[in-house]
């Protein structure tokens, strides 16, 4: 009796030891895995931290298109006042937001190197700025 007690002890350990070292395995593959989904998710919320980033440059313009918006509609109903201060208050955001539109839209090519101008109004030209002036043709020397 005590030898079969002994066999049949013997063959549960070595069952239990077998299903152990599975259940250890999975518990690795399962821990791998996991690991994977969570660089995803990380590459995911930086992604979308990156793009909200840029975007919010453009969620701020549409909100001062709005507010322009509603002070051309305060111009049409003759408020001269409020839409003067409005305009007078963003003028320098104008200037800011039209030079990242260029640089954002315009890229350089490989040997010219991107401006770093400030934008600023245009100053008007005189008539005697405008009168193009006829090209010097250069003196050729050819022997016959």
């Amino acid at each position: 009796m005590t030898q079969t007690l002994y066999l049949t002890l013997l063959i549960t350990s070595i069952i239990a030891i077998i299903v152990f070292i599975f259940v250890l395995l999975y518990l690795v593959s399962l821990i791998r895995r996991v690991n994977i989904v969570m660089k995803k998710v990380d590459y995911l919320v930086e992604d979308i931290t990156y793009k909200s980033e840029s975007l919010n440059v453009g969620v701020n313009a549409i909100n001062k298109v709005a507010s322009y918006v509603l002070a051309a509609d305060a111009i049409g109903r003759k408020s001269y006042k409020s839409a003067m201060k409005l305009v007078s208050e963003n003028r320098n955001y104008i200037f800011t937001f039209l030079e990242k539109l260029k640089e954002n839209t315009v890229k350089p090519s490989g040997k010219a190197k991107p401006s770093n101008k400030k934008a600023s109004p245009k100053k008007a030209t005189t008539s005697k700025n405008t009168a193009k002036q006829p090209a010097k043709q250069k003196p050729t020397n050819k022997k016959k």
